[in-house]
């Protein structure tokens, strides 16, 4: 078992957390159920143990090559694997009825294409066996290790199916999963069916209390990080709330899945009915201090795999390895220590950097961004620019490394007040030194059409802007004077509530008064006839349709029935107006004929995270703090001023 791809399932098998509930397989477990001790159905929740590696090696007193080279695959797998191991919970009458592995028979109709019901997997479509393809069969991934968000591996408790009985059920999905035959086994000799885990607790480390003594500098500088804030972001707080409540729950663990990969681990995330207020609710304000450190160190340096570059499909094994890019780590008595190749490369930050909702809305693309841009073509990853490399010691006394800033500084910055998280305004200084960066902008005239002509050049790894792009907003502000100083032409100007004048009722006071209006942004869509289309080719006709119909709709014009919406879970499609890594965006403006003897064009790039409209909804229907708005910067990245002669040509740059 040392071969490469041995090794690989092993880590995949490693899924390790602390406390995770398990429920019914066809729910993927579910966070939100309750765990089980040992193989049984019931009882208190249990900590689950990492696989003993040595369970791995091939079984002794059996014939694993007998085992395999059987024809009848389904036939050995009920004898040997589900009758003994998972029938007990899955048939009629038990805890998990909803899927039958009581016989052969019953068990092929419980598992082939029959959807899976895990909020994470049946975004994908996921079945529990699909035909001919183990890698998105979802029974397979419960049982080598689901990824953060499918709950907890089958069976539960200190048991795991060995090795052998893996590679016969994948054997047995490649091969269209067939019926059985119903002939006898004849005589077998079985191997164990189950191996056992490592009696070691799967813990995360606190990083104050458990990585500062070490590595100061990389917690201090995470520590006033988006990553650190993540959990206890107020917008987050209030779109959770919200959303379970528009969603009647089905949000489940969609958002916290990120935002507080412990809190969801470790069972504090669960979404409940509330009686008194009639709604679903998810408890993201009262999570324990390790759960409310967002993405820690421990998040990031224990993950073990990256399933897919898509919505937190990443295994998590907090077992005390920390994984990092020093390919000699130094032995320590603080933890064991390990070269991941992963951890350098973009696809560790593709796990949350890529997030399709439910219901197929693309709403956050910065993964996909970065592998069509120049950066990637360059080599250069998202760790080249979010944590630069630098020269130190990993830790006190040792040898000089090349290192990582753990800032990961992007664009979001703290909406809490200056007291309640660190480095309020260093932070500030060095998400506008970021944007400053990432585009550069230059003005030039037209005379003959009468236009000011601006153009941005986006020199950042990925489309600009980027991110949750709905909730972003980079625009031209632009504002043409006469010779008196008279505003004669302005675009980009805010009405009396803050907001840019577009098209959008929803959005403004004064709509449509801006039809110059040069905003870079994604605009989610929610579209009542793709709802309704159950067929691929059928949705994928409607999507390509709206999709033509983004010009249309950046100016108000909407098709029939389709609504600008503001918040992801409400959308079933988007369209982007975001300037794609590389290029160059051009914007024109017209310049009036006005008596006067010159001109002067002032023209500023700006930039906010969230627009006022944004926020006001969160404070009308989900107690959003007004006071959150006042901290919402907007960040000049670039700004130029024309001064030009009564005939438009530039007199002074």
């Amino acid at each position: 078992m040392s071969d490469p791809q041995s090794t690989q399932k092993r880590n995949l098998l490693i899924f390790a957390v602390g406390v995770l509930a398990v429920g019914a397989l066809a729910s993927g477990g579910g966070l939100t159920g309750r765990a089980t001790g040992g193989q049984g159905c019931g009882g208190e929740p249990t900590v689950l143990h990492s696989i003993d590696p040595q369970a791995l090696m091939p079984e002794e007193g059996c014939d694993p090559e007998a085992i395999l080279a059987q024809t009848d695959r389904l036939a050995v797998l009920q004898e040997h694997v589900f009758t003994p191991t998972c029938a007990g919970c899955h048939q009629p009458g038990a805890l998990s009825a909803d899927i039958d592995l009581s016989t052969a028979e019953a068990s092929r109709a419980s598992l082939v294409d029959v959807p899976a019901q895990n909020t994470v997997a049946s975004e994908n479509g996921w079945r529990l066996v699909l035909p001919g393809n183990p890698e998105l069969s979802f029974v397979l991934r419960k049982i080598e290790g689901p990824g953060v968000g499918e709950g907890a591996p089958m069976p539960p408790g200190d048991h795991a199916i060995t090795e052998t009985y893996r590679t016969l059920l994948a054997d047995w999905i490649a091969d269209g999963a067939p019926a059985s035959s119903g002939d006898t086994l004849g005589d077998l000799a079985a191997c164990e069916a189950l191996e056992t885990r490592l009696d070691e607790t799967m813990a995360f480390a606190d990083p104050t209390a458990d990585c500062a003594e070490c590595h100061a500098q990389h917690v201090e500088e995470w520590s006033i990080s988006n990553h650190a804030y993540a959990a206890k972001d107020p917008v987050f707080h209030a779109m959770v709330h919200l959303g379970q409540h528009e969603s009647g729950g089905a949000l489940d663990q969609f958002c916290v899945q990120c935002h507080s990969p412990i809190g969801m681990a470790t069972g504090q995330t669960e979404v409940t009915f509330d009686e008194a207020a009639g709604t679903y609710v998810q408890d993201v304000e009262g999570l324990d201090a390790l759960a409310q450190t967002g993405v820690s160190c421990d998040v990031c340096h224990s993950v073990t795999a990256v399933l897919e570059p898509h919505n937190a499909r990443m295994v998590l094994s907090p077992n005390g390895v920390r994984r990092g890019t020093i390919e000699d780590p130094v032995h320590t008595d603080a933890h064991a220590s390990a070269y991941s190749e992963l951890h350098g490369s973009s696809d560790l930050c593709s796990s949350c950097h890529a997030v399709t909702n439910p219901k197929g809305a693309l709403v956050e693309e910065t993964f996909q961004e970065w592998t069509a841009s120049p950066a990637a073509d360059e080599g250069k990853t998202c760790q080249s620019c979010h944590m630069p490399s630098y020269a130190g010691e990993a830790a006190p006394g040792g040898p000089q490394r090349e290192l990582h800033r753990h800032f990961f500084t992007g664009v979001d910055v703290s909406l809490l007040p200056p007291d309640e998280f660190p480095g309020y305004d260093e932070m500030r200084r060095q998400t506008a030194e970021m944007l400053q960066s990432a585009a550069s902008m230059s003005l030039s005239v037209a005379p003959d059409s009468r236009e000011l002509v601006v153009a941005i050049e986006n020199l950042a790894g990925h489309a600009l802007p980027s991110g949750a792009t709905a909730e972003r907003q980079l625009w031209l502000e632009v504002v043409l004077r006469d010779a008196a100083g008279t505003v004669i032409f302005e675009s980009g100007t805010l009405d009396e509530t803050g907001n840019l004048r577009d098209a959008f009722e929803s959005h403004t006071t004064d709509p449509g008064s801006d039809p110059h209006l040069a905003v870079y942004l994604q605009y989610m869509l929610s579209d009542p006839t793709l709802a309704e289309l159950t067929e691929p080719d059928d949705q994928s006709a409607r999507r390509l349709a709206l999709t033509e119909a983004c010009d249309d709709i950046y100016l108000g014009q909407m098709p029939e029935g389709v609504a600008v919406v503001p918040f992801p879970w409400q959308a079933n499609w988007q369209c982007n107006y975001m300037i794609p890594p590389g290029e160059t965006a051009e914007a024109r403006f017209p310049v009036p004929d006005v008596p006067t003897t010159s001109y002067q064009a002032e023209v500023r790039l700006l930039f906010r995270a969230f627009p006022p409209y944004f926020l006001t909804k969160l404070e009308e229907s989900a107690e959003l703090d007004p006071a959150v708005a006042t901290r919402m910067p907007t960040v000049t990245l670039a700004e130029a001023t024309l001064e030009l002669s009564e005939t438009l040509q530039v007199v002074n740059e």
